[in-house]
């Protein structure tokens, strides 16, 4: 045995020890002060993201509720802080019991293992199939915006 090698080892564990003590013990300071932080712009944000979804609900309700004086026959509206849209898509509706429906018919592929049906299949069937198990094709209206930003990237 070589107590200097020995020797030297130790004191090489000891700083890498201190060393990882130390970063711990700064990442610990971090994440308090982080949460400090985040903590003090908790409520304040909150209460932002939640005027926002109202925000949202408002314009959208308007869109609906006003949709023949304020489209007019267009779908885009360009406006100062944004554009409107409004669409007419087709969206498939389905009874409770669409899956003993398909699988009468034999339409396995549109039948996840899950036991649910994969919309996304049904959605490329010809009308006279989703007929066969109970859907339908209805005109669905949707509404959307978008809104302006500015040279530097922010929102007007």
């Amino acid at each position: 045995m070589d107590k200097y090698l020995e020797e030297q080892a130790d004191i090489l564990l000891h700083e890498i020890k201190e060393i990882t003590d130390w970063i711990s013990e700064r990442e610990r300071d971090a994440e308090v002060e982080v949460a400090a932080i985040r903590q003090k712009y908790e409520t304040e944000l909150g209460a932002l993201k939640d005027h926002l979804v109202d925000l949202d609900k408002e314009i959208v309700f308007l869109m609906k509720d006003s949709k023949g004086p304020l489209f007019d026959g267009r779908d885009k509206i360009n406006l100062a802080n944004g554009i409107l849209l409004y669409a007419k898509e087709r969206k498939i509706t389905l009874p409770r019991d669409v899956i003993a429906r398909i699988e009468e018919h034999g339409f396995a592929e549109a039948i996840k293992i899950a036991k649910s049906v994969d919309r996304a299949v049904i959605e490329q069937w010809p009308e006279e199939r989703l007929f066969m198990v109970g859907g339908r094709k209805k005109l669905v209206e949707k509404f959307g915006y978008e809104v302006m930003k500015t040279e530097d990237g922010g929102r007007v």
